[in-house]
């Protein structure tokens, strides 16, 4: 059972290496929890992020405004959250 949804926005190109290296270091086993990465650039990431060791969903934002768009990005992540705690984290 999923304890905790973690949903992070992003639109930067960097680092995500280091957001995933610091989930990497979680103490709560891998099932219970999920970072959901609701990201820009999804397209360009994906193959990147698809087979990472962690319980990652990776998606883009379900619609794409002209500006970014944080509480899109927000949105999107509530959308596949499965937690019954859902935090919201911003990637900067």
């Amino acid at each position: 059972m999923i304890k905790v949804s973690a949903i992070i926005t992003t639109a930067r190109l960097g680092g995500i290496d280091m957001l995933v290296n610091s989930f990497k270091e979680q103490t709560l086993p891998h099932d219970e929890w999920e970072l959901i990465l609701v990201d820009e650039y999804y397209t360009a990431r994906n193959p990147w992020l698809k087979d990472y060791p962690l319980p990652l969903k990776h998606i883009p934002p379900y619609k794409h405004n002209t500006i970014y768009d944080n509480s899109t990005g927000f949105n999107s992540g509530l959308r596949v959250a499965e937690g019954e705690l859902v935090t919201f984290l911003v990637d900067y």
